[in-house]
């Protein structure tokens, strides 16, 4: 019965998209009898039968969408009632994704394993492999995806938009592409850790240290309080602790609407949103510079050592030294930004014979003026002061829903 009543839902939603759409999308169901043309038309758009017992047995019930556009094809294998609140998101999007043009592409910088890997050295027996976070995978259906390695120096100029997530020990030269980009009007998008939990999680021998933005935040008048957390009593998350107990903890930070700039269509629809001991941001932009606060604290907030966050919650609540002021918890950058290299590229170490050579290039470039020294055109950063948020066991909780694995928020 319940899968009949979410059934009438979604075919008044999907009525509402004809009426919007009108000529423009065309609307068809069919009813997947067993050895009809309709299953085998299910069948070949990737939308199969599930059994509605634990045991297998009887006819499949088939629910799920195939949208096509100019001989590409989006499906929604199953239309589960658990992930209603999406489902006008996931039916959105797969219109964009066979009907965009052309995607954008999007460049992931990270120094933790968002793309998958291995849970150590291959040669290893006990080496498994990790599959990409589920943010990741989300990304992929509407974006170009491609890795920029962390240890690089280079960033294509195909890529349109740049999602950094716990960026550690970037060297000199990937720090002044990232420069070079935004000072081309490219869009980045950082997620910043003072005490990144997921990096733990996921490397037996994690790396430590290394905030690697100081350089770029110092010249746009931002500071970041890495190694310092935000604490908030007002803001505390009620968890189960390691021996059952629930407690308060200040460091994971449970934000409402009214600690959200809702006015940004991207925070709009937002009613809450889980931080995992996040940072700050401080500082007066540089000229040029509009900031926006997307996300802040309360006004019953304070800084600890990030040390301290490994004590329990009533510990910090009681050592707490809140300074009655909101921490800004986001941020967004926009205008013109300046470089934070004025004498152009850094050398790079190389070997002896091939060090006077990259000299001469680097000199004839300066020379050039092939580098920006301020922005060519108008820019856009957001900068988040944590990126536990994004990790899998803080952000979905995934299920088995008639044998599919459901992610829900």
């Amino acid at each position: 019965v319940y899968l009949k009543n979410y059934a009438s839902h979604v075919e008044d939603l999907l009525a509402e998209f004809k009426r919007c759409g009108g000529e423009k999308i065309q609307l068809r169901q069919l009813n997947p009898k067993p050895d009809s043309d309709e299953e085998d038309s299910a069948v070949l758009d990737g939308i199969s039968g599930r059994p509605t017992d634990m045991f297998g047995s009887g006819d499949p019930v088939y629910f799920g969408a195939a949208v096509s556009c100019g001989g590409r094809t989006a499906v929604l294998p199953f239309l589960s009632p658990e992930n209603e609140a999406q489902l006008e998101y996931d039916l959105a999007r797969a219109i964009t994704e066979v009907s965009a043009e052309k995607k954008v592409r999007l460049g992931i910088l990270s120094s933790l394993p968002v793309m998958g890997g291995f849970s150590g050295p291959q040669v290893m027996m006990n080496s498994a492999r990790m599959p990409a976070w589920w943010i990741i995978t989300e990304l992929k259906r509407n974006y170009d995806v491609v890795e920029i390695p962390a240890a690089g120096g280079e960033i294509t100029p195909d890529i349109d938009v740049i999602l950094a997530i716990h960026p550690q020990n970037l060297g000199d030269e990937m720090l002044f592409a990232l420069d070079q980009f935004v000072l081309r009007g490219g869009k980045l998008l950082a997620f910043l850790d003072p005490f990144a939990v997921s990096g733990m999680r996921q490397q037996p021998y994690p790396q430590t240290g290394g905030f690697s933005f100081g350089r770029l935040l110092k010249a746009w008048g931002i500071t970041f309080s890495d190694g310092r957390i935000v604490a908030d009593r007002k803001l505390a998350t009620r968890l189960r602790g390691a021996y059952g107990n629930v407690e308060s903890m200040p460091t994971v930070l449970t934000l409402g609407k009214a600690d959200m700039d809702t006015a940004l269509p991207a925070l709009a629809s937002l009613n809450s949103l889980l931080l995992f001991c996040p940072g700050e941001f401080s500082g007066t932009p540089v000229d040029g510079l509009k900031q926006t606060v997307l996300l802040h604290s309360s006004d019953d907030a304070g800084l600890i050592a990030s040390f301290e966050a490994q004590g329990s919650g009533e510990q910090i609540l009681r050592n707490l030294k809140p300074e009655h002021r909101e921490f800004a918890l986001a941020i967004q950058l926009s205008g013109t930004f300046p470089t934070a290299f004025p004498d152009g590229r850094p050398s790079a170490a190389a070997p002896a014979e091939k060090d006077r050579e990259k000299k001469k290039e680097e000199s004839s470039e300066k020379k050039a003026g092939s580098f920006l020294k301020k922005s060519s055109k108008a820019g856009v950063v957001v900068l988040v002061g944590d990126a536990d948020m994004l990790f899998d066991s803080f952000c979905v909780r995934q299920g088995n829903f008639l044998g599919q694995t459901i992610a829900q928020p």
